[in-house]
Protein backbone atom coordinates (compact mmCIF):
# COMPACT_ATOMS: atom_id res chain seq x y z
CA UNK A 1 0.00 0.00 0.00
CA UNK A 2 1.44 3.35 -1.04
CA UNK A 3 0.65 5.82 1.75
CA UNK A 4 2.23 8.66 -0.27
CA UNK A 5 -0.82 8.70 -2.57
CA UNK A 6 -2.66 10.32 0.35
CA UNK A 7 -0.31 13.07 1.63
CA UNK A 8 -2.90 14.59 4.01
CA UNK A 9 -3.65 11.30 5.77
CA UNK A 10 -1.62 9.49 8.43
CA UNK A 11 -1.94 5.71 8.44
CA UNK A 12 -1.86 3.34 11.39
CA UNK A 13 -2.76 -0.32 11.27
CA UNK A 14 -4.36 -2.77 13.65
CA UNK A 15 -1.96 -5.43 14.90
CA UNK A 16 -2.46 -9.13 14.07
CA UNK A 17 -4.95 -9.38 16.90
CA UNK A 18 -7.68 -6.74 16.69
CA UNK A 19 -7.67 -4.47 19.77
CA UNK A 20 -10.38 -5.61 22.20
CA UNK A 21 -12.38 -2.37 22.05
CA UNK A 22 -12.53 -2.36 18.24
CA UNK A 23 -13.40 -6.07 18.10
CA UNK A 24 -16.28 -5.56 20.55
CA UNK A 25 -17.51 -2.40 18.80
CA UNK A 26 -17.35 -4.14 15.42
CA UNK A 27 -19.87 -6.73 16.66
CA UNK A 28 -22.52 -4.03 17.27
CA UNK A 29 -21.46 -1.38 14.71
CA UNK A 30 -19.31 -2.52 11.78
CA UNK A 31 -15.94 -0.76 11.85
CA UNK A 32 -15.55 -0.13 8.95
CA UNK A 33 -18.90 -0.57 7.27
CA UNK A 34 -19.01 -3.18 4.50
CA UNK A 35 -17.91 -1.66 1.19
CA UNK A 36 -16.92 1.65 2.75
CA UNK A 37 -15.33 3.48 5.64
CA UNK A 38 -16.32 4.57 9.11
CA UNK A 39 -15.53 8.15 10.10
CA UNK A 40 -15.16 9.24 13.71
CA UNK A 41 -14.59 12.75 15.07
CA UNK A 42 -13.05 13.06 18.54
CA UNK A 43 -12.61 16.30 20.45
CA UNK A 44 -9.36 17.46 22.10
CA UNK A 45 -10.23 15.41 25.22
CA UNK A 46 -10.64 12.24 23.15
CA UNK A 47 -14.45 12.21 23.47
CA UNK A 48 -16.24 10.69 20.48
CA UNK A 49 -18.58 13.40 19.14
CA UNK A 50 -19.46 11.79 15.81
CA UNK A 51 -19.34 8.33 14.23
CA UNK A 52 -20.88 7.28 10.95
CA UNK A 53 -20.37 4.78 8.15
CA UNK A 54 -20.01 5.93 4.55
CA UNK A 55 -20.55 3.58 1.60
CA UNK A 56 -18.12 3.59 -1.34
CA UNK A 57 -21.03 4.64 -3.59
CA UNK A 58 -20.73 8.19 -2.19
CA UNK A 59 -17.36 8.60 -3.91
CA UNK A 60 -18.84 7.49 -7.22
CA UNK A 61 -21.71 9.99 -7.04
CA UNK A 62 -19.69 12.97 -5.91
CA UNK A 63 -19.82 16.30 -7.74
CA UNK A 64 -16.13 16.66 -8.61
CA UNK A 65 -16.67 20.07 -10.23
CA UNK A 66 -16.98 21.74 -6.81
CA UNK A 67 -14.30 20.83 -4.28
CA UNK A 68 -16.48 22.08 -1.41
CA UNK A 69 -19.51 19.91 -2.17
CA UNK A 70 -18.02 16.70 -0.83
CA UNK A 71 -20.93 14.42 0.00
CA UNK A 72 -19.23 13.06 3.13
CA UNK A 73 -19.36 16.57 4.61
CA UNK A 74 -22.97 17.37 3.85
CA UNK A 75 -24.75 14.10 4.64
CA UNK A 76 -26.67 14.01 7.92
CA UNK A 77 -28.85 11.44 9.61
CA UNK A 78 -32.40 12.08 10.72
CA UNK A 79 -32.71 13.47 14.24
CA UNK A 80 -32.72 10.63 16.74
CA UNK A 81 -30.59 8.37 14.55
CA UNK A 82 -27.16 7.32 15.79
CA UNK A 83 -24.51 8.97 13.64
CA UNK A 84 -25.18 12.66 13.99
CA UNK A 85 -28.18 14.73 13.02
CA UNK A 86 -26.00 17.56 11.68
CA UNK A 87 -23.73 17.33 8.64
CA UNK A 88 -20.16 16.22 9.39
CA UNK A 89 -19.02 19.63 8.17
CA UNK A 90 -20.46 21.09 11.39
CA UNK A 91 -18.63 18.55 13.56
CA UNK A 92 -15.27 19.16 11.87
CA UNK A 93 -15.73 22.91 12.13
CA UNK A 94 -16.81 22.87 15.79
CA UNK A 95 -14.54 20.21 17.26
CA UNK A 96 -11.48 19.95 15.03
CA UNK A 97 -11.02 23.50 13.73
CA UNK A 98 -12.51 25.55 16.60
CA UNK A 99 -11.43 23.07 19.30
CA UNK A 100 -14.75 22.91 21.14
CA UNK A 101 -15.23 20.21 23.76
CA UNK A 102 -17.85 17.51 23.37
CA UNK A 103 -20.18 16.44 26.14
CA UNK A 104 -18.69 13.43 27.90
CA UNK A 105 -21.20 10.82 29.04
CA UNK A 106 -19.78 9.29 32.23
CA UNK A 107 -22.17 6.34 31.89
CA UNK A 108 -20.50 5.24 28.65
CA UNK A 109 -17.55 3.27 29.97
CA UNK A 110 -15.39 0.58 28.41
CA UNK A 111 -13.22 -1.74 30.51
CA UNK A 112 -10.61 -3.88 28.73
CA UNK A 113 -11.84 -7.46 28.36
CA UNK A 114 -15.44 -6.72 29.37
CA UNK A 115 -18.52 -6.21 27.22
CA UNK A 116 -19.89 -2.68 27.80
CA UNK A 117 -23.40 -2.62 29.22
CA UNK A 118 -24.39 1.04 28.95
CA UNK A 119 -27.60 2.04 27.20
CA UNK A 120 -27.05 2.25 23.45
CA UNK A 121 -23.97 0.00 23.29
CA UNK A 122 -26.00 -2.69 21.51
CA UNK A 123 -26.57 -0.17 18.69
CA UNK A 124 -22.99 1.11 18.64
CA UNK A 125 -23.91 4.46 20.21
CA UNK A 126 -20.54 5.58 21.55
CA UNK A 127 -20.98 9.32 21.04
CA UNK A 128 -20.07 10.98 24.32
CA UNK A 129 -17.71 8.15 25.29
CA UNK A 130 -14.03 8.82 25.82
CA UNK A 131 -12.26 6.83 23.11
CA UNK A 132 -10.39 4.02 24.88
CA UNK A 133 -6.68 3.67 24.31
CA UNK A 134 -5.60 0.75 22.13
CA UNK A 135 -2.49 -0.40 20.32
CA UNK A 136 -1.80 0.19 16.64
CA UNK A 137 1.28 -0.18 14.45
CA UNK A 138 2.95 1.95 11.80
CA UNK A 139 3.76 0.65 8.32
CA UNK A 140 7.26 -0.30 9.50
CA UNK A 141 5.80 -2.31 12.41
CA UNK A 142 6.56 0.12 15.25
CA UNK A 143 3.97 0.08 18.02
CA UNK A 144 2.00 3.18 18.95
CA UNK A 145 -1.14 3.80 21.00
CA UNK A 146 -4.22 5.78 20.03
CA UNK A 147 -3.55 8.20 22.93
CA UNK A 148 -0.03 8.83 21.60
CA UNK A 149 -1.44 9.53 18.15
CA UNK A 150 -4.11 11.93 19.42
CA UNK A 151 -1.76 13.58 21.94
CA UNK A 152 -4.50 15.86 23.28
CA UNK A 153 -5.56 17.08 19.83
CA UNK A 154 -8.94 16.68 18.12
CA UNK A 155 -9.04 14.39 15.12
CA UNK A 156 -11.03 12.87 12.30
CA UNK A 157 -10.32 9.14 12.41
CA UNK A 158 -11.16 6.89 9.47
CA UNK A 159 -11.47 3.12 9.71
CA UNK A 160 -11.12 1.16 6.48
CA UNK A 161 -9.81 -2.12 5.14
CA UNK A 162 -6.86 -2.46 2.79
CA UNK A 163 -6.16 -5.71 0.96
CA UNK A 164 -3.01 -7.61 1.96
CA UNK A 165 -1.31 -6.63 -1.32
CA UNK A 166 -2.25 -2.97 -0.75
CA UNK A 167 -4.00 -2.60 -4.09
CA UNK A 168 -7.65 -2.90 -3.06
CA UNK A 169 -8.59 0.22 -1.08
CA UNK A 170 -11.83 2.09 -0.60
CA UNK A 171 -12.34 4.92 -3.12
CA UNK A 172 -13.56 6.86 -0.10
CA UNK A 173 -9.90 7.34 0.97
CA UNK A 174 -9.42 9.65 -2.00
CA UNK A 175 -12.61 11.43 -0.96
CA UNK A 176 -11.32 11.85 2.62
CA UNK A 177 -7.93 13.01 1.31
CA UNK A 178 -9.69 15.85 -0.51
CA UNK A 179 -11.81 16.71 2.53
CA UNK A 180 -8.70 17.00 4.68
CA UNK A 181 -6.85 18.97 2.01
CA UNK A 182 -9.64 21.53 2.16
CA UNK A 183 -9.78 21.57 5.97
CA UNK A 184 -6.14 21.43 7.10
CA UNK A 185 -5.36 24.24 7.05
CA UNK A 186 -8.89 25.54 6.67
CA UNK A 187 -9.22 27.30 3.33
CA UNK A 188 -11.56 30.19 2.60
CA UNK A 189 -14.63 29.53 0.50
Amino acid sequence: FDESEYPNLKFYYTPQEMPDFLARLHKVKPIPVKDGITGMVVDKEGVVVYIRGFNNALAAHNDNSDEYSWTILTVADKKGTIGGSKPMDDYLSDYVIKGKSGKKDDKKIYTQGEEPSFKGWDKGDIEGMELPDFNLVTKDGAGITMKEILNGAPAFIVFTTISSDGKDVSPMLWHVENVLYNYFPPRGR
